[in-house]
């Protein structure tokens, strides 16, 4: 009996700090909050990263041109976000009238750590 409770106690354990490392892995992702501030040529990509609050980052952004499937990367480097974690990033140099998808991740500006995983995709399209 001592042998059966000791194995339920321990993949109990097993379980429990398994799903808590997944759910740490899955906060440790930024998000696009929003896409505001269309233009012709720019988009205002709303960013959200917990983890760096108040923090200076650096911030990659991989832009998917939907049309011609092709995919440029722009870095947005010692940006600042604010206490809850956020910032709104101008991405430019884009072409109208065109549908795009946005993902971003994050690293923090002073050190040589890794960045996180890549967002979740957002997609927006430019005004004509």
């Amino acid at each position: 009996m001592k042998k059966i409770f000791g194995k339920i106690t321990m993949f109990s354990l097993a379980a429990i700090l398994f799903l808590g490392l997944s759910t740490a892995s899955a906060a440790s992702k930024p998000i696009i909050d929003d896409i505001k501030n269309k233009t012709d040529n720019s988009v205002t990509l709303k960013v959200h990263y917990d983890k760096y609050s108040s923090k200076k980052v650096d911030i990659v952004v991989s832009i998917r041109n939907k049309d011609t499937e092709k995919t440029v990367k722009k870095t947005f480097r010692s940006k600042k976000l604010s206490s809850s974690g956020k910032k709104d990033l101008k991405v430019d140099e884009l072409l109208s009238s065109t549908k795009y998808s946005f993902k971003i991740k994050i690293k923090k500006h002073s050190g040589s750590g890794s960045y996180s995983s890549w967002s979740d995709s957002s997609s927006a399209k430019t005004k004509s």
